[in-house]
């Protein structure tokens, strides 16, 4: 029994073995484990260093999108926007004396003006309108119709279209009242969509001062087409806008 045990018994006792000699004893990992772990260690940290550098650009390209995107207070519209030249007048259909060609042009591109919104879309702006009586939702227009609206009652103005002594003089009164608006309408207008675009002069060969190059200036403008047929499922008919009737007129 006694040589057993000391045959299991070490020849030096744990007590006389120094840490060095310890330290040696042990067995040593493989070298290629070694490295291993080093290269999965390094791969993690450039991972986890990519992830940050990813994340933190997906951010700061979202926020500025957001906060240069257009804002519109109509859902599922389409803003696709393509460089255009303005036309001079003796290229559109909407300038000039008035006549058959330009009063139709006019009223195909105030066509569209009535549009259905939603309670939702009323919501978010803040704002309460008419109720539309056929097909539900409320009475709206976009801000570019108000301005169009504006321009047509100027241009009606410069032709005298509405001869100012065929009307009455409170007529007069509420005509020039609607003139003002328009101009300080477009022009609050001119100054929130503040266009960047570069306009420019030239000579002409019998004035002395510089001339306004209109028709050679290139802007960034909305597609009008694409913007109008994503909107066309809003458009309120004028026989639906003939049925409105006014309650507060039969309240009593």
């Amino acid at each position: 029994m006694n040589a057993e045990r000391q045959e299991d018994e070490p020849f030096i006792p744990a007590e006389h073995i120094t840490k060095e000699e310890a330290t040696q004893r042990r067995p040593r990992e493989p070298q290629q484990k070694t490295w291993w772990t080093f290269i999965k260690t390094h791969v993690a940290v450039h991972c986890i260093v990519i992830g940050i550098y990813t994340v933190t650009a997906v951010l700061i390209v979202r926020y500025h999108i957001k906060s240069c995107a257009r804002p519109s207070a109509f859902d599922n519209l389409i803003f696709r926007y393509t460089d255009t030249t303005f036309h001079n007048l003796s290229q559109s259909p909407y300038t000039g004396p008035p006549s058959q060609e330009n009063e139709a042009a006019w009223e195909n591109l105030l066509a569209p003006m009535h549009m259905r919104v939603s309670t939702e879309e009323l919501r978010r702006a803040n704002q309460e309108s008419v109720n539309l009586p056929e097909g539900g939702g409320y009475l709206g227009w976009m801000g570019v119709f108000h301005e169009l609206h504006c321009i047509k009652m100027l241009r009606e103005a410069h032709y005298n279209a509405r001869p100012s002594e065929s009307l009455t003089v409170e007529s007069k009164k509420h005509w020039e009242s609607h003139l003002e608006h328009c101009f300080e309408m477009l022009r609050q207008s001119s100054v929130c969509h503040a266009d960047t675009s570069l306009t420019t002069f030239k000579w002409h060969p019998q004035k002395t001062r510089p001339m306004f190059n209109a028709s050679e200036s290139v802007h960034k403008c909305v597609n009008w087409d694409v913007l109008m047929a994503s909107a066309a499922g809003r458009v309120v008919e004028e026989d639906e806008i003939l049925q409105l009737q006014n309650p507060l007129m039969h309240a009593n």
